[in-house]
């Protein structure tokens, strides 16, 4: 790991749990076939979010576009009903996001000017 270089939280715990695994991942490009069913819910959560708050259409809809985009054909049933819990999880959080934050009344006070929006800090 070079001290010129930004990284990412993620390529860092790479580096600490397996060297090898960060040698394929972030030096030769490797992916895993799967993306990890947590990573699918989190993608679907955040473009609701993002939905909602660029008045791009209901958040439900955007989350169920990434599960939609998942190529089920191939998948074991473990993991179908996995994504399928995923699933119901994604849309109880979205539907249960505003009254759990006091959204409605927020709302009236502050509007996001952008949504997940990548920062860097430098460190050292």
């Amino acid at each position: 790991m070079s001290p010129d270089k930004a990284y990412r939280s993620s390529e860092i715990s790479d580096w600490l749990t397996c060297r090898q695994k960060h040698y394929w991942s972030w030096t030769k490009g490797w992916r895993l076939r799967q993306e990890g069913v947590a990573l699918i819910l989190g993608r679907a959560v955040h473009a609701g979010l993002a939905a909602r708050y660029t008045n791009s259409g209901p958040a439900a809809r955007a989350a169920m576009k990434v599960f939609g985009s998942v190529q089920k054909d191939t998948l074991q049933e473990k993991r179908l009903l996995d994504l399928a819990m995923a699933e119901a999880t994604a849309l109880a959080m979205l539907e249960g996001y505003p009254g759990a934050y006091d959204i409605q009344e927020q709302e009236e006070h502050w509007k996001p000017i952008y949504v997940e929006v990548p920062w860097e800090v430098e460190i050292g």
